[in-house]
């Protein structure tokens, strides 16, 4: 399976990372797609792929991801709390 799944994420160039978790999923894979279509050929390419193995596919959309790269790291500071006397 993880054979399988690897070699289908180096075919498709909207896969950008894979996860190997413990848990709910066995895997999480993240794709960067524009259209819901993209997504549609993706997850029919991997549910042809591991019909015998694979229980569900479930996409969870990410609409909006703020990216820091290239941010000057030297502006962040450590967070700081602060609790009132008596909370």
């Amino acid at each position: 399976v993880r054979n399988t799944i690897l070699a289908i994420a180096e075919r498709e160039p909207a896969v950008y990372t894979i996860i190997r978790t413990a848990g709910d999923w066995d895997f999480l894979m993240g794709v960067a797609v524009t259209s819901t279509e993209e997504l549609e050929h993706i997850t029919t390419r991997i549910s042809e792929a591991l019909s015998n193995q694979l229980v569900k596919i479930t996409a969870h959309p990410l609409i909006k991801h703020h990216k820091i790269s290239f941010y000057p790291i030297q502006t962040f500071r450590p967070m700081e709390i602060f609790i009132p006397e008596g909370a």
